[in-house]
């Protein structure tokens, strides 16, 4: 039996992270913690200690402004890939982090490795260490209150079974 290691290398031995997660990941409306966590899959192996994936509070925009929600992206250098609800955005930290009004003090950052093994000692894609309420999120108060509306499809689908063919394959490495 392969590695996971020996996995990832035989399946990634050409192209870009998003044609690799093309062909491995369709993606869908609310994803962001499964979108997260393949880009994380998609990534070199080498370049694991260079990234990080998070997880935390983002405040809308458009038709979502006003809303505060957990949301999962994935960090590496100064840039933020965020890859759900079918988009590639790559951008610049500091303009994610303002359009998102994120308080970086209250992100859960992952190097993948330890990524790999919350979600497979979760069974799920996340979040893991709070339940994406804003009472839970270190720096939010309880006097935050807002809710996230059930109706709005782009807000991430918490806590997604990780498949057990994916599950086996991250729990071996």
């Amino acid at each position: 039996m392969h590695s996971f290691i020996d996995h990832l290398s035989e399946a990634k031995k050409q192209g870009t992270i998003a044609q690799r997660m093309a062909k491995e990941y369709k993606g869908g409306k609310g994803d962001c913690f499964q979108a997260a966590f393949n880009w994380a899959l998609a990534l070199d192996v080498e370049d694991y200690d260079k990234a990080v994936l998070c997880q935390g509070m983002v405040h809308g925009n458009g038709p979502l402004e006003g809303k505060k929600f957990s949301h999962a992206w994935c960090e590496m250098g100064n840039k933020v890939y965020d890859y759900s609800n079918k988009r590639q955005l790559k951008i610049p930290k500091a303009v994610y982090y303002h359009l998102g009004r994120i308080d970086e003090s209250t992100v859960f950052k992952y190097p993948i490795a330890k990524a790999f093994g919350k979600a497979a000692k979760a069974r799920h894609y996340g979040p893991w260490d709070f339940k994406g309420d804003t009472e839970d999120v270190p720096g939010y108060g309880a006097d935050v209150s807002e809710e996230i509306p059930d109706e709005t499809r782009e807000i991430g689908k918490r806590k997604v079974r990780i498949p057990r063919k994916l599950l086996l394959s991250i729990s071996t490495k």
